[in-house]
């Protein structure tokens, strides 16, 4: 299983934490957040706010909710948010890339973001309104130090071997793309157990939605660096070793590898705006990434497909199922 994880990064993208998150029958409902919702009314008032636990609902650290009586010091730090020391105040320094976040949600719907950034070993809060504050140590009680979150999509898992059952299919594909990973999907779903009705069944369905969401991310803009997929191929190469058969799986990899990576820039958008304090789609206020990241398929990506994109999506899973059935004779 966990090769095939692996190796159908475009028909499994589980891999992206998004497998399995598929509409029910029930219908949908048009989307009325997006991924971009903008967090300008997510504001702080001025310094000197009065300090009342009671008033929070959640403390979230990052992507982390917590209710305030879960959170150590939970006092101390409420006073460190929303009193901080006006001689503290620093002028000319900038947040970069790297930062943590904190977001207060209160009970009637405020909320209140902090932004914390690592500067010559010196930490620094932000508010909305762009003043910042310097002495933010604070914050590494509740990030565990001085570590930093990148922002960057993650690097595919790095593939140690490559199978004879899996490069036995390699001569009867010319690249890996949409009937390569149906065949794929499909042989291993009935080594799985399933039936091949079933199992054609269900990677339809798997490819169907994940067409979707790639076609999505690409319409938003969201793109690939020829050198991601390079240095992708090259960490395989050294892991894999030399051989044609390992070469020519490698070159017929590129597509897959670069649609991993135009997924994850959306998906790392969505998670940056969840830690920004965006918590709510379609009228669902979400507790945690995961439960966000799903809402926005369920809500936003598939319903927003247009009838032509499912119908070319429908005839491309339909000519994959056809060449299934040629190279299955």
């Amino acid at each position: 299983m966990k090769k095939r994880r692996i190796l159908m990064l475009l028909c499994c993208l589980s891999l992206m934490g998004c497998s399995g998150t598929q509409p029910n029958d029930n219908g949908q409902t048009e989307a009325t957040s997006q991924v971009t919702e903008s967090v300008s009314e997510i504001t702080v008032d001025a310094v000197n706010v009065s300090i009342d636990l009671s008033e929070i609902k959640t403390i979230q650290f990052n992507t982390a909710k917590m209710s305030p009586d879960r959170v150590r010091n939970a006092s101390a730090l409420l006073e460190n948010l929303l009193q901080p020391k006006a001689s503290n105040i620093a002028e000319g320094k900038e947040r970069g890339d790297e930062y943590h976040t904190i977001c207060l949600h209160y009970n009637n719907g405020e909320k209140k973001l902090f932004y914390f950034f690592l500067d010559s070993e010196e930490w620094y809060m932000e508010r909305t309104d762009g003043t910042v504050y310097k002495d933010a140590g604070f914050i590494k009680e509740y990030i565990g130090g001085d570590a930093i979150l990148s922002r960057n999509v993650e690097t595919i898992g790095i593939i140690s071997s490559l199978d004879e059952e899996i490069l036995s299919y390699e001569p009867l594909f010319d690249d890996h793309d949409l009937p390569y990973h149906f065949y794929v999907d499909v042989q291993y779903r009935i080594k799985d157990g399933e039936t091949e009705e079933n199992a054609i069944a269900k990677a339809k369905e798997t490819l169907k939605y994940n067409l979707i969401l790639y076609n999505y991310a690409k319409n938003a803009g969201y793109t690939c660096s020829k050198e991601s997929v390079d240095h992708t191929i090259e960490q395989w190469k050294k892991s894999l070793g030399e051989g044609d058969d390992i070469a020519r799986y490698l070159s017929k990899s590129r597509d897959t590898i670069e649609a991993y990576y135009i997924i994850g820039g959306l998906e790392l958008a969505n998670t940056e705006s969840f830690r920004e304090g965006n918590d709510e789609i379609a009228g669902k206020v979400c507790d945690t990434v995961q439960e966000y990241w799903s809402q926005f398929l369920m809500e936003v990506v598939y319903p927003g497909a247009t009838e032509e994109e499912l119908s070319e999506i429908e005839a491309q899973l339909d000519a994959a199922e056809a060449l299934y059935y040629e190279l299955s004779i």
